[in-house]
């Protein structure tokens, strides 16, 4: 469920939207319980969602209403978030929503295995150990092969999203260049994309 699933201008009618959903769940076939998943749930159930205060109010009394309802006994409602802080804390009881699960930025480990997934999937266009096909063994020892231990402290502060930014700004800038060239430019090495992580961090404003 995205947030355009359920917002709508007319008064009344983002309460019925809300509320027709858990019907059509609910009345799905079979006695298999069913997920409702909504994404950017900050965006639907925070005090000013919509832009409409009094939207917002009422949008939340109705998802109270029908969390602690007996009327859904197969749906199971499911939400990932940005943030919390900015949601109405009666949802998050119990009753309503049980748990919350807060995933923090990915720390040097983490931010490693994130950059050894992107690049081996794109092993193609970035110079990864072990997957380079030469037909002079002796390029070898000329190449600047990616670090992930040091991409993954340079990228220190960013969400996966970020990572996946700066490897998506290298790509665009591989297509650019062989459109304008007409032949596939060289695989991007470890110099290479620190300085589009350099790049990306200018790009982008502070505080994200």
């Amino acid at each position: 469920v995205s947030v355009t699933d359920v917002l709508d201008p007319y008064v009344g009618a983002t309460q019925q939207k809300l509320r027709k959903l858990y019907d059509t769940a609910q009345g799905e076939k079979g006695n298999s319980p069913v997920i409702l998943f909504f994404d950017e749930f900050d965006g639907l159930f925070a005090g000013n969602a919509g832009g409409n205060p009094g939207v917002a109010r009422a949008l939340i009394a109705e998802l109270k209403t029908i969390l602690t309802s007996r009327n859904y006994p197969k749906v199971l409602t499911i939400a990932a978030a940005n943030s919390v802080d900015d949601v109405d804390p009666a949802l998050l009881r119990q009753g309503r929503f049980d748990k919350v699960v807060k995933f923090p930025m990915p720390n040097l480990e983490a931010r490693a295995e994130i950059w050894k997934v992107l690049l081996y999937r794109r092993a193609g266009m970035f110079a990864v150990m072990g997957t380079e096909v030469f037909t002079d063994a002796s390029q070898l020892a000329h190449v600047d092969y990616v670090q992930f231990e040091e991409l993954a402290s340079a990228t220190e502060g960013m969400a996966p999203a970020d990572i996946h930014g700066v490897t998506t700004l290298l790509m665009r800038a591989m297509m650019r260049e062989e459109r304008s060239t007409g032949a596939r430019p060289p695989s991007y090495g470890h110099t290479a994309v620190l300085r589009a992580i350099q790049t990306y961090r200018q790009s982008r404003p502070s505080g994200i």
